[in-house]
């Protein structure tokens, strides 16, 4: 992980108010000169609720030698706190942040407040990118009569949890930019702060499916911690899954997501894709046929480390891949679901190096995830 010593802090004139303990100000006195500046990169904390989290825009600044273009990665956050809801998808008994979504966009002014953007195509579907686990087998015994009523034949848990799906609940969230902490909580209104280099920190916890109330989160199972890294050189996010209890049995471990865009109305955004060994060779490559009627799964190779998006038209190209930590996890399945949504997902699932799909209390699941999406405008 990068610390605020590898970046250099002072490249241009800020004002930080509150020392930097509640919030922080950056008024920036060229702002002109900051956004024509390589790898600049802008934090958007978006008006909100006074009693909730803020949602964060990420805007990180791509190749195009214009320097106007961005990908705005958008750290929603979601909060329902119903509890008795156990249908799949159905993103309750939440309180927690992801990256949702992001666009490429062309930045056209930054106030204090705000940035004025023109959307040009989105990059990312919505859709969870983290973490998402499933069991299976589950104890019927932990659950409420409802959720029992929903495990189908095989044992299976009716849905997963984690980020969109949700059953997980922060108890710790950070944003640094270039080492100044900055404040997320119950802004009503919006603010923007330059500069190079951010980091995001959050500690959730994650409930097993079928066990919230209205009186209860639900069975802790997981204590998911997450540190992004946001740069010109792409997203990189530390995480480590640490079980909180014995007797839970994995179908899927999706530590790595990445919901790239393939078309958008039938707009290329990225129809080439190729799997990558552990050095970065192409172990596979292919491009998806056009159109995707039927979810369709490609580059299926359990010694895949990552996956390459490019288009032959677009200008937009991506990377997603990971680095499994201390040994602590070995891949499950990996493959790219070409899907009708319009996207071509990354899936990468794990299990215990030394006990399989059954963990147990206090084994540490750790990896290092990375994307990196750019642009460069083809008619240049």
């Amino acid at each position: 992980t990068l610390t605020a010593k590898d970046v250099e802090k002072k490249q241009h004139d800020v004002t930080v108010v509150n020392n930097g303990t509640e919030g922080v100000l950056i008024k920036e006195d060229n702002m002109k000169d900051l956004l024509n500046r390589k790898g600049a990169l802008l934090i958007e904390v978006v008006s909100g609720k006074a009693d909730r989290y803020n949602s964060i825009n990420f805007y990180v600044q791509t190749s195009d030698p214009s320097g106007d273009y961005y990908i705005r990665y958008k750290m929603q956050y979601e909060y329902n706190d119903t509890r008795n809801t156990y249908k799949a998808d159905s993103g309750t008994n939440i309180s927690n942040y992801r990256i949702k979504t992001a666009q490429l966009v062309k930045v056209n002014e930054v106030t204090d407040t705000a940035v004025r953007a023109t959307d040009v195509v989105e990059v990312l579907q919505g859709g969870e990118i983290s973490l998402a686990v499933k069991e299976k087998n589950v104890d019927v015994s932990t659950l409420t009569e409802e959720a029992k009523a929903m495990v189908p034949a095989n044992g299976f848990a009716a849905d997963f949890v984690g980020g969109f799906h949700g059953d997980e609940r922060l108890e710790s969230v950070e944003l640094f930019l270039d080492g100044d902490k900055i404040d997320t909580f119950g802004k009503t209104v919006g603010y923007v702060v330059p500069g190079t280099y951010a980091e995001f920190n959050q500690v959730a916890t994650m409930y097993a499916w079928g066990t919230s109330t209205p009186d209860s989160y639900g069975i802790p199972m997981i204590l998911h911690t997450q540190n992004f890294v946001f740069a010109s050189n792409g997203v990189k996010n530390k995480q480590s899954a640490e079980w909180l209890g014995d007797g839970h049995e994995i179908d899927a471990f999706y530590f790595q997501m990445f919901t790239m865009r393939r078309e958008v109305n039938g707009k290329l955004v990225c129809e080439n894709i190729a799997s990558l060994d552990a050095d970065g060779n192409v172990i596979e490559s292919m491009t998806v046929p056009m159109p995707v009627e039927k979810q369709t799964s490609y580059l299926s190779n359990l010694e895949n480390r990552g996956i390459r998006f490019t288009s032959d038209v677009s200008g937009i190209s991506a990377e997603a891949g990971f680095e499994v930590i201390n040994d602590s996890i070995v891949p499950d399945r990996m493959y790219v679901a070409a899907r009708v949504y319009g996207d071509n997902k990354l899936y990468a699932s794990f299990q215990s190096a030394t006990n399989g799909k059954k963990p147990v209390k206090g084994e540490v699941f750790e990896i290092a995830v990375h994307y990196h999406i750019d642009y460069v405008n083809p008619e240049n």
